[in-house]
């Protein structure tokens, strides 16, 4: 737990400093780079959102109403407002609203995961304490006071920490523009990236209110009346009450470790939706970056590979784009380990069931296994999918313009694909560390733990 609220707080920290750098540079290089007043420059962006808002709600209708059809979508106009080189520089500031908005939701859901993780353990403790004649005010202030020690400890360290992603991004971008010298004749990296105290102001209460919530969540709806009911309900869940009582032809379909390892999925499907809804969300982030950009100086063509300011704006936005879009992936991956060995963590019971009704030590583990490989898959078919459908989506939606062309993406299909060897790794080496401990499963303990 204090890790993650560490790099949630680090990410939040790296961010909001990463938008506030680039909205100074906006500030003090728009006008230069498009030949408009500044206010000018803002209400077209403002207007070129509003035509891309309105083309997306055509595409939903279109959508909705053409489900399972072979129709193109409607062709859109408004290259100009999503390609253009004026454009780019114009829609600068509410891409940062964007991305800044998206990692506020990646650091809230895995808040959310990794407090969900711990909560049997934490209502158990919160229970007690009711049981014991605590009050509910009494557990709430130990909720709060849980909230408050999670900040003190996991704070500081978070902005310590972002303050080193702040400089490896901007070491990272000025090596890169470096190397882009050579072959574009460019200028140095563009943008002031350092440290801003305004960032820092703004991430310790987002991250203490957030992290106040999932803290609360826990004792909500905590009640002398309700507690042995909950106390049955994860009881039954923990041993596997639903995956021991189907039919016998179900554990011959496919074997029993895999119908057990399926159902283990699906009883923990919240927290493996959110860890893969995270997944598919960087993957096509750090995909369509590379795609839109890629775009963008194919659609301007000499103009961009000409202009100096242009073509170091260019890159300096998707510098931003890969620095926020890689801390996102850094906590996704965390919370994909927290969710994974937590939830082959609480079904040890049923591993020691399934030991004690005649399952080898080989069988266990399979089914450990197995679960990681179901995850596995769902995540990396779902962002394959998102990416390809993205890329046709946008072909398509453009078809009409030549001048916008989405080919020549080899670098982008690289970088997905080793975004997601990166998730797969990652899943595959959570599971056989939780394997390593369904080992060593003290069969006596475990099973007096849950009967007595």
């Amino acid at each position: 737990m204090l890790i993650t609220v560490i790099l949630a707080s680090a990410t939040l920290f790296m961010c909001f400093s990463l938008g506030i750098n680039y909205i100074e540079f906006f500030i003090s290089e728009a006008e230069a780079l498009t030949n408009s007043p500044l206010h000018e420059v803002v209400r077209s962006g403002a207007t070129n959102m509003s035509e891309i808002i309105k083309y997306m709600g055509v595409l939903l209708i279109f959508i909705k109403s053409n489900a399972g059809a072979d129709e193109p979508p409607p062709a859109a106009d408004n290259a100009d407002s999503v390609f253009s080189a004026v454009s780019t520089v114009e829609n600068l500031p509410f891409t940062i609203i964007f991305m800044t908005v998206t990692a506020l939701l990646t650091v809230y859901i895995s808040l959310s995961v990794v407090f969900s993780v711990c909560k049997r353990e934490r209502f158990n403790f919160f229970a007690t304490l009711l049981i014991s004649g605590a009050s509910k005010k009494h557990i709430k202030k130990c909720a709060f006071y849980e909230a408050v020690y999670f900040c003190l400890a996991a704070i500081p360290g978070g902005l310590v920490l972002g303050c080193l992603e702040v400089y490896a991004v901007k070491s990272a971008a000025v090596k890169a523009f470096k190397e882009l010298s050579l072959t574009y004749g460019g200028k140095v990296f563009p943008v002031d990236i350092k440290i801003s105290v305004i960032a820092a102001v703004v991430t310790v209460p987002i991250i203490f209110l957030m992290v106040c919530r999932f803290s609360e969540k826990a004792c909500k709806k905590l009640s002398i009346k309700t507690v042995a009911t909950d106390i049955k309900k994860t009881f039954v869940t923990d041993i596997g009450m639903r995956t021991f009582s189907a039919d016998p032809r179900s554990y011959r379909n496919f074997g029993i470790e895999f119908y057990i390892a399926f159902r283990n999925f699906h009883n923990n499907l919240g927290k493996y939706a959110k860890i893969i809804f995270l997944t598919v969300m960087y993957v096509m982030l750090m995909g369509a970056t590379f795609i839109m950009f890629n775009a963008v100086r194919g659609y301007n063509g000499e103009m961009v590979l000409s202009d100096e300011e242009l073509l170091a704006f260019s890159y300096s936005a998707e510098v931003y784009f890969c620095a926020v879009t890689a801390a996102i992936m850094i906590i996704t991956l965390m919370s994909t380990f927290n969710a994974i060995s937590a939830n082959i963590n609480s079904n040890i019971s049923e591993y020691a069931l399934m030991r004690s009704a005649g399952s080898s030590v080989k069988s266990v583990l399979r089914t450990v296994r197995l679960e990681g490989f179901i995850c596995n898959l769902i995540g990396v078919a779902f962002g394959t999918l998102s990416i390809i459908s993205f890329l046709a989506m946008v072909d398509q939606i453009y078809r009409e313009d030549a001048r916008v062309y989405i080919g020549g993406n080899e670098a982008a299909l690289i970088v997905v694909a080793a975004v997601l060897i990166l998730f797969s790794l990652f899943v595959m080496s959570t599971v056989l560390m939780m394997s390593r401990k369904m080992k060593k499963i003290n069969m006596i303990a475990v099973l007096k733990d849950l009967l007595y």
